[in-house]
């Protein structure tokens, strides 16, 4: 019995590795290509084999999300000073992976028993949707698609539909790579492998257009100071100097604005910062920070261009600018949360420095592309992302979060300038293609070239692809819930 039951695992285990190498630390993103066939093909029923659907989805989804949130562990350790305290949250997020695969795997052989094979890489991309924007728990994280970032001629599909739309383009290869696998005729699969061609074709074709715009010269500050854990007053004082010294470097070069990290002000009223060190007013410069208005604390882009504005963050972290359930939740107080919730901005907005619009994108928003949509929408030129990676540098999360603004740059056809606390600062042109970084960790000043367009391209299927996928799964699983439980006398 125990040899069966492996043996029945073994397909799963097979796909949560090669998901896993295909994101960091190796990047072997090609590999998703071929990632999921093996548990595809646990899925499919025979007449000696009817696979427990649930069971092999909560597998899968457990075994990827225990490899994707590993940084847990680390980051609480170093919150609390406790390991032991990081493993709860660690299990707890690992479990509701696997309830949440568990419901696609159940899906997915419903598709596949009736060999619906068009139905699965809709569903897959339509359970990506769901689960980066369920409530409370919402996080983009470790979409199958992600790991093509250093593939852009590969990933132009994120301008038509967003990243959602390459990750069904990716399922689609995966799928053909199961018919393949249980050699299966051709002739009936053609029409898979002409859709898989003709994304690809499409992606490099848009790849190879030209960027039209006016070439502008920016600069993203990376102030080389850990901005989540240490001593206050000596950050203050590193901040002061190390900026001091890149504003330095920045006089030979005629720079349109000046972008730095979120987190450099604290407690600011109004719109103008309270920062601990000096900006040189000769520079247009965007700055992130929190800002006090009333009773609400936000954390907002500050943008000068000899008067302050600011924006401020829509999309906040849960558990830490808000905390969920804070009355309720047992031994929360162990974890040594914030005291005080952040708020959430109720509009999303741009700013003009340097006769430049610009959106904000603030550390988490960076991972959603309705926030960037909305900075489409307000006209802006160019994205701006203000990040923290400090919370878990030493795993595999930084890097997920670095490839998340090319993903942002593809899908608006806007160049992403994105500065970070000790890294990583890069530019990124609309293609995708990092155009200038920086070694992470230490004081740097990153001077790009980047091309600014008049407005931005509005691509209205790019609003409508997500939710068409997210509509498509929950109808899908109505659809076949209401197959299941009506009478066996009215089934067809």
């Amino acid at each position: 019995m125990v040899p069966d039951k492996l043996r029945r695992a073994g397909p799963i285990f097979a796909s949560a590795v090669l998901y896993s190498l295909a994101f960091p630390p190796l990047n072997l993103g090609l590999l998703v290509l071929v990632a999921l066939a093996p548990w595809l093909v646990s899925l499919i029923p025979t007449d000696t084999h009817q696979p427990r659907a649930f069971r092999s989805g909560f597998l899968f989804g457990f075994l990827i999300t225990l490899y994707q949130l590993l940084w847990v562990v680390p980051l609480v350790k170093q919150w609390t000073g406790s390991a032991s305290l990081g493993f709860a949250p660690y299990l707890i997020c690992a479990l509701l992976g696997g309830v949440f695969f568990g419901g696609l795997g159940w899906l997915l052989v419903e598709a596949i028993r009736r060999k619906m094979w068009w139905a699965v890489p809709l569903l897959f991309a339509g359970h990506e949707v769901a689960r980066s924007y369920v409530p409370v728990f919402a996080f983009p994280f470790f979409l199958i698609s992600t790991p093509l970032w250093p593939f852009p001629y590969l990933i132009q599909t994120a301008y038509l539909g967003t990243q959602y739309l390459t990750s069904a383009w990716v399922v689609l290869i995966n799928v053909l790579v199961v018919f393949f696998l249980i050699k299966a005729p051709f002739f009936p699969l053609r029409k898979y492998a002409i859709v898989a061609i003709l994304g690809c074709v499409a992606s490099m074709l848009r790849y190879v257009q030209p960027i039209p715009g006016e070439q502008r010269t920016f600069a993203a500050i990376q102030p080389g100071v850990n901005m989540a854990f240490g001593d206050e007053q000596t950050r203050r004082d590193q901040l002061f100097d190390n900026v001091a010294q890149l504003y330095v470097g920045l006089e030979r070069f005629r720079i349109d604005f000046v972008l730095f990290p979120e987190g450099m002000a604290a407690g600011s009223n109004g719109s103008e910062p309270i920062l601990p060190f000096e900006i040189q007013p000769k520079y247009p410069t965007i700055v992130g920070g929190q800002r006090v208005e009333g009773a609400r604390r936000y954390q907002s882009a500050f943008g000068f261009d000899g008067t302050w504005q600011h924006a401020d963050k829509a999309r906040l972290v849960a558990f830490g600018e808000y905390v969920p359930g804070r009355d309720w939740i047992p031994f929360l107080d162990k974890f040594k949360l914030p005291g005080g919730d952040m708020s959430a901005a109720e509009v999303t907005r741009a700013l003009t420095v340097g006769g430049i619009k610009v959106g904000p994108m603030i550390c988490f928003e960076g991972l959603f592309w309705d926030i960037a949509q909305r900075q489409v929408d307000n006209g802006a030129q160019l994205l701006a992302v203000m990040a923290v990676d400090d919370w878990y540098m030493g795993t595999g999360t930084p890097d997920q979060l670095r490839a998340a603004s090319i993903w942002r740059a593809v899908e608006t056809d806007l160049p992403v300038l994105r500065s970070a606390a000790t890294g990583y600062t890069m530019a990124i042109d609309q293609r995708g293609r990092v155009i200038s970084e920086v070694p992470i960790g230490g004081p740097q000043a990153l001077v790009a070239n980047l091309r600014i367009p008049e407005t931005p391209t509005s691509m209205p299927s790019r609003r409508l692809v997500p939710w068409f996928f997210a509509i498509f799964l929950f109808g899908y699983a109505g659809w076949c819930a209401f197959s299941r439980f009506r009478p066996a006398s009215a089934r067809p």
